[in-house]
């Protein structure tokens, strides 16, 4: 009778290409070869990455899958996993005492993104990496292959207290884990699936040596584990107290070969952690594990599927308010943010300037702090003495002078002394494209740039006369100060600003006249 071929041998002649739906799977704001203008050889240089790093060292490739796992069950799949703590501030996710020592690999991403950052600059954000190496990893030690949809965005925030709240403790049973998945939107067999990623890595004996020594009041060893394996386990895992904490493979039959022979372990009560063999011992569960041992390839293709899904649970994309592209996988450095105003998603580059048009303006704004700012609203202060003295040698009487007051959002000039009052608007205000941007300082009182009656801000002065309002065009350009940012807006010219004062003259006339005509 012919042998029936191993995973190994099916997969080393198909290499196991799953070409997925990602409309059903992934997240709709994710998509595949989201960077193949921005950045086309990114996935090239991540595999590379990834090759090198498990050919120096096997145990490489299961530390990228579990830290992609452990990223995407805390805030999501955001690479926050990859953040360094800060001084002064709790321990960010790394280093709570799960993820710390037993997380492999930062060093890799951190190369990865090293290379991809002197290629294309403050584009690829860590998270993407992340997913993508652990499916690089996927691929190199076990032969699977899948497409992974991308453009995630960086989060900020990673607090080393969040983890044993969400990750899987290695001791829950079954029903507990189907639980803890069911939170993150994944169903009982995708939990089952992916645990076979535990069919490579190791594990500290601290995790599971009370099935050894102190299992319950009953039985000292754990009566579901295999005894031959549980006394191999005793070789190298000390009893407690003990101040050592080695490691062990989770699947001494294949340590460093990503495979369905975990589920094999399983079925011969094999299983290091109570979190592994609960899946075989609890009714609900154990004829998933049954199929994936009895079906390698199918349970290839989930496992691939699974991984998708995974890693788009709760990501952070353009569509939402803010998001981040670090430079610096580590750090909390920014590069690219991403601001909603209005409904349009805006790229703002933390450098020099960005020029946005609004309607008839063009605002630029500039970031570039505090001493820059000042610097360029003296600029503005001697445009605009510039501005007046050539319209006064013009002989213009439109404006010849204006006094723009950003604390109160007002602006008045000799046309208040023709009647002209402050309060509403024009069509488009500054102030509005500040509303959605939560770390930008709108500021209050003397800086805020609060308008007056029913204003948001200073675009375009507002006069009333008599019940009209009409759009006063002042000079040529109006600084405003926010925080540490400089609003420029530039207005139209002086002739469409004399064509609009001269048509409010003939509306106030026209006006006047039907008042005339309604009292007699």
């Amino acid at each position: 009778m012919d042998k029936a071929p191993s995973l190994v041998e099916k997969v080393s002649l198909s290499r196991l290409v799953v070409i997925l739906c990602m409309s059903s799977l992934a997240s709709a704001s994710l998509e595949v070869g989201f960077y193949s203008s921005t950045c086309p050889s990114a996935e090239t240089i991540v595999r590379e990455t990834v090759n090198k790093a498990i050919s120096e060292n096997p145990g490489i490739g299961a530390g990228l899958i579990r830290m992609h796992f452990h990223d995407c069950f805390v805030r999501g799949c955001d690479g926050s996993v990859l953040l360094a703590s800060t001084p002064g501030k709790p321990i960010a996710e790394r280093d709570n005492f799960v993820n710390n020592p037993s997380l492999r690999g930062f060093e890799v991403i951190e190369d990865a993104k090293s290379e991809i950052e002197a290629a294309c600059p403050e584009t690829v954000s860590c998270a993407d990496i992340l997913a993508l190496a652990a499916r690089d990893s996927a691929l190199k030690v076990g032969g699977i292959n899948y497409e992974v949809p991308t453009g995630r965005r960086d989060g900020r925030v990673s607090i080393g207290e969040e983890v044993p709240q969400n990750l899987p403790r290695p001791t829950l049973t079954a029903d507990q884990l189907v639980t803890n998945f069911a939170r993150k939107g994944l169903s009982a067999d995708e939990m089952v699936t992916l645990s076979g990623a535990h069919s490579i890595g190791v594990s500290h004996c601290a995790s599971f040596s009370k099935r050894l020594y102190s299992f319950n009041d009953t039985f000292a060893q754990d009566p579901s584990m295999d005894t031959s394996y549980a006394a191999t386990l005793k070789t190298t895992c000390p009893a407690p107290p003990s101040t050592a904490d080695p490691t062990v493979s989770l699947d001494p039959s294949t340590p460093i070969r990503l495979d369905n022979n975990y589920y094999h372990g399983l079925i011969n009560h094999r299983g290091l952690l109570t979190s592994d063999q609960t899946l075989y011992t609890a009714p609900s569960t154990k004829e998933m594990v049954q199929t994936n041992a009895y079906n390698a390839a199918d349970w290839a293709q989930k496992f691939a599927q699974a991984m998708v899904r995974m890693g788009s649970i709760e990501v952070l994309t353009g569509s939402d308010d803010v998001e981040y592209v670090l430079t610096d996988c580590k750090s909390h450095k920014v590069s690219l943010k991403e601001r909603k105003r209005k409904g349009v998603f805006v790229k703002v580059k933390l450098v020099k300037h960005v020029y946005k048009k609004i309607e008839n303006h063009v605002v630029i704004v500039t970031e570039e702090g505090e001493k820059k700012a000042e610097e360029e609203e003296k600029e503005a202060e001697e445009s605009m003495k510039e501005e007046g003295e050539k319209k006064e040698e013009r002989g213009a009487s439109v404006l010849t002078q204006s006094v723009l007051k950003v604390s109160q959002g007002v602006v008045k000039g000799e046309k208040a002394e023709r009647g002209l009052r402050e309060g509403e608007v024009g069509e488009t205000r500054v102030q509005e494209d500040w509303e959605s941007c939560s770390d930008c300082d709108r500021g209050g009182g003397e800086e805020g740039g609060r308008g007056g009656k029913g204003s948001g801000g200073v675009d375009e002065g507002g006069g009333k006369r008599k019940g009209v309002f009409v759009k006063v065009k002042l000079v040529k350009h109006v600084y405003k100060k926010i925080g540490n940012h400089v609003v420029i807006v530039t207005e139209e010219a002086e002739k469409k600003a004399e064509e609009e004062e001269k048509d409010a003259e003939e509306s106030m006339k026209e006006e006047g006249k039907k008042k005339e005509e309604r009292g007699a």
